[in-house]
């Protein structure tokens, strides 16, 4: 039982960080493809 709640949770926390960050790469270029933003200033 402990060996596939860590499998689970890898997986959650791995799935989770991909869509974080393609979702976040999605919105920025269509923001600068509709030339609302020019650069991303941090």
């Amino acid at each position: 039982p402990i060996k596939g709640f860590a499998v689970t949770l890898s997986l959650g926390v791995a799935i989770n960080l991909f869509s974080a960050l393609v979702g976040t790469r999605v919105v920025y270029d269509w923001m600068t493809s509709r030339r609302e933003l020019k650069a991303l200033s941090i």
